[in-house]
């Protein structure tokens, strides 16, 4: 025999929800205990303005609150490890979103059609990025996604026409035919040295500017008197060098010591301050 213990219309263990669920101040309460949220749960609830997922939730399934066109704010806390596909799906008053680094997978199409959604935080744990997950989210203008994600999908970013700023790091391996279709990008800041991007994404980046060192006070000393200066010249000083190593290695048509030649022998690499660089020799 099985027992069950019941909230309102929820069975602890596995939401099964409906839109009378959701309370006059358009708030849905998912009690402490409930494991999964089951798939399409809240579809199209449009009053539903904001939910907490406990910490005991470990999976949302597919479509769960696609729809919801009223929600406006969502947090999942750390211990979902899965988010199926289309779960956040045309939730066009949702502005960010915060993914746990406890989460391994989302779903494709998952934030499908989030047109108010503005800025994104990938946790480390996710590996792929899925096909369409941020499509036509047309008002994002910053992605971050962290170190541990290896695969961008098809059409993940594609039609984000606003999107500008975008940490990629260098564990992404693959990015997926129009991945960056129709977005705002110029070029992609994406130099994991042996990453492959195929058709229909911008161009890398001709080169990684390395970090502005922090801020100093270095002292200069003139007979007696020590007088403090700025170093806010010093990245620009770098960036200048970079450049005239360039230019000299394009001009003698041969990479500078510093750096490795790629395998097809037309492209340079060198690491500054920890940050990658490259261009094409001519």
């Amino acid at each position: 025999m099985f027992l069950f213990a019941w909230v309102g219309f929820f069975c602890v263990g596995v939401v099964h929800a409906d839109c009378g669920t959701v309370g006059t101040d358009g708030v849905a309460t998912i009690p402490e205990g409930t494991t999964s949220i089951a798939d399409e749960a809240f579809q199209s609830c449009t009053a539903l303005t904001s939910i907490i997922i406990p910490d005991t939730v470990t999976s949302i399934g597919q479509s769960a609150f696609s729809s919801c066109t009223a929600l406006t704010s969502v947090t999942i806390s750390e211990g979902t490890t899965s988010i199926g596909q289309g779960v956040f799906l045309a939730c066009v008053a949702l502005k960010n979103i915060i993914i746990p680094d406890t989460v391994t997978s989302i779903g494709g199409g998952v934030f499908y059609g989030c047109t108010a959604l503005t800025s994104v935080t990938i946790g480390n744990s996710v590996t792929s990025i899925a096909e369409s997950a941020f499509s036509s989210c047309t008002a994002l203008t910053s992605v971050t996604i962290s170190e541990g994600t290896t695969s961008i999908d098809f059409s993940a970013f594609s039609g984000c026409a606003a999107l500008k700023n975008i940490i990629i790091p260098d564990t992404v391996t693959s990015i997926a035919a129009g991945a960056f279709f129709n977005t705002g990008l110029a070029c992609l800041p994406a130099y994991g040295p042996d990453i492959a991007i195929d058709d229909g994404n911008p161009e890398v980046c001709a080169a990684q500017p390395p970090a502005a060192p922090p801020p100093s006070t270095p002292t200069q000393t003139t007979g007696t008197a020590t007088q403090t200066s700025s170093c806010s010249s010093c990245a620009s000083a770098v960036f200048k060098a970079f450049r005239q190593t360039e230019a000299q290695a394009k001009k003698d048509g041969v990479c500078p010591s510093s750096a490795t030649k790629s395998s097809d022998g037309k492209e340079c690499r060198m690491t500054v301050d920890g940050r990658h660089w490259r261009f094409e020799l001519d």
